[in-house]
């Protein structure tokens, strides 16, 4: 974010950050069903022990 304020110029600043909000809430989101998806398939074909 800091390379996005250097390089925007204040005046469309915000234009520039706007798409930061709905990526990071869907990442906040879909990071830990797909994370949860994958360690499920794995361990079902026996790929993944438990620690």
């Amino acid at each position: 974010m800091a390379l996005v304020k250097i390089v925007f110029p204040p005046e469309h600043l915000r234009r520039a950050l706007m798409p930061f909000g709905p990526i990071m809430g869907l990442a906040t989101v879909a990071g830990p069903i797909l994370a949860g998806c994958c360690t499920w398939t794995c361990s079902a074909a026996g790929g993944v022990r438990s620690f």
